[in-house]
C-alpha cells in the first residue's frame, strides 16, 4: 500500500480510514468518512484550518454568509470503504456538499475547484485522491437556525426578518 509522504507534517498522519467532507444546506459536513476508508487521519489543528478555509471559499464563491457554512468531520472505519467492489487502501478525501439551488455552473465550478485545492494544499494528497460532490437542494425544503432558508441571493431580507437574539448569534459567527 502506497501513501503520500506526510512524515514532515506532525499534524497529519496516515491511518487506515478515509475523510468524507459533507456539505449540507450550504454547510460542509466534512465526513471524515475518513477521507473514505481512506487511510487519512487529520489532527484537530488541520481540521480547524480546513474548516476556516472551506468556510472562506464557500463565502467567496457563493456570496453566502459564513454562518451558512457548517463543516462536520466524520470518520469512516477501516474496511468500510469499497470502490468497484474492492476495499480501498489508498488515502482519499471526499467532500459532499448540500447547497441551496439557484447558483450558476460558474459559481459551483469555482466552489468545487477551490475545495479541491484546499484539501490538496493541506493534506498533500494528489488531486485524483480528492473527491468533491455538490447537491442542490431547494431552499424552501431546508430549515437552519429554526427558519426556512432563503433563495440564493435573498440572505439580507431573510436576516432582516430574524429574531434579534438570532441576529446577534449569527453576526458573531460571521465575523
Amino acid at each position: 500500500m502506497v501513501h503520500p509522504n506526510f512524515s514532515n507534517n506532525k499534524d497529519f498522519a496516515i491511518l487506515p480510514y478515509l475523510v468524507f467532507l459533507n456539505f449540507h444546506n450550504d454547510f460542509l459536513v466534512v465526513h471524515h468518512l475518513n477521507p473514505v476508508s481512506s487511510n487519512v487521519k487529520l489532527s484537530r489543528l488541520i481540521k480547524e484550518k480546513l474548516a476556516k478555509q472551506i468556510t472562506k471559499i464557500h463565502n467567496k464563491a457563493t456570496g453566502a454568509n459564513k454562518y451558512f457554512a457548517q463543516v462536520i468531520f466524520n470518520d469512516t472505519k477501516k474496511g468500510n470503504h469499497f470502490m468497484g467492489g474492492k476495499i480501498v487502501t489508498k488515502s482519499e478525501i471526499f467532500i459532499y456538499g448540500h447547497i441551496r439551488s439557484g447558483r450558476t455552473s460558474k459559481i459551483k465550478n469555482k466552489l468545487i475547484k477551490g475545495l479541491r485545492e484546499i484539501i490538496k494544499k493541506n493534506t498533500k494528497l494528489e488531486k485524483d485522491n480528492i473527491w468533491v460532490y455538490l447537491l442542490d437542494l431547494k431552499p424552501n425544503q431546508m430549515i437552519e437556525y429554526g427558519e426556512i432558508l432563503p433563495k440564493s441571493g435573498g440572505e439580507k431580507k431573510w436576516f432582516k426578518n430574524l429574531p434579534t437574539k438570532l441576529k446577534i448569534r449569527l453576526k458573531k459567527i460571521d465575523n
